[in-house]
């Protein structure tokens, strides 16, 4: 957002005089290779979870994570460095992402066929993929129930899209019963915990609005 404001404010053809730079923001995806072990990373954790003989714990399952090799993204910089030094502003005036087959969505499906393969190859990975959580405590403000909640503390108006988004949503102690449950089990590789009742944004909106709230 700040590198968008600053070039449309002073480097913009036709609004600011003598303006002779070219700027460009460039955004990859998640990268692997070049010797990263660093804790918090998903590959570095499962192998060394399995070097040790236990069970690998993945933080956010669910999470969305377009994989990339580090020289891939980094050739791309580079290449988008030559266009802005040789063609200027032509290659200024937007912000670069690889969206090429929506690599971003595609990587939902390729982190569990990873876990899968990883399983039947290493030993026992489970891959659990949750829906959205409630309970155990407020919910947070970046997440729509929290949104909402902080709305109607605070009497205010809460402006909500379309709506037809859908959410599953699962209370934290139903979960953290399956959970275990999976962790007795045999169960190897990708697994799906759902109940199969996804509500509508706009109808969570319209039943919490109905209620009538101290």
């Amino acid at each position: 957002m700040y590198p968008s404001a600053f070039r449309d404010s002073f480097s913009t053809p036709g609004r600011n005089e003598g303006h002779t730079v070219a700027l460009a923001t460039a955004r990859a995806g998640n990268v692997i290779g070049g010797g990263d072990w660093a804790q918090d990373r998903l590959i570095p954790d499962i192998l060394r979870a399995l070097s040790v003989g236990e069970v690998a714990k993945i933080g956010s399952p669910t999470a969305v994570r377009p994989w990339q090799h580090v020289l891939e993204p980094l050739s791309g910089y580079l290449a988008l460095a030559e266009r802005l030094f040789t063609d200027g502003l032509a290659f200024a005036d937007a912000s670069w992402a690889d969206q090429s087959d929506n690599l971003y969505v595609a990587s939902k499906v390729r982190l569990g066929d990873f876990i899968e393969d990883f399983s039947a190859r290493w030993g026992r990975v489970i891959h659990i993929r949750m829906h959205t959580l409630y309970g155990g405590g407020p919910p947070s403000g970046h997440i729509f129930l929290g949104q909402m909640r902080d709305a109607i503390a605070r009497k205010a108006q809460f402006e909500i899209s379309h709506g037809t988004q859908l959410r599953e949503y699962h209370h934290v102690a139903d979960d953290v019963s399956a959970i275990i449950h999976l962790l007795q089990s045999d169960i190897n590789g990708a697994f799906d915990l759902n109940h199969g009742q996804p509500i509508r944004l706009c109808d969570c909106h319209s039943y919490l609005c109905s209620l009538r709230l101290p």
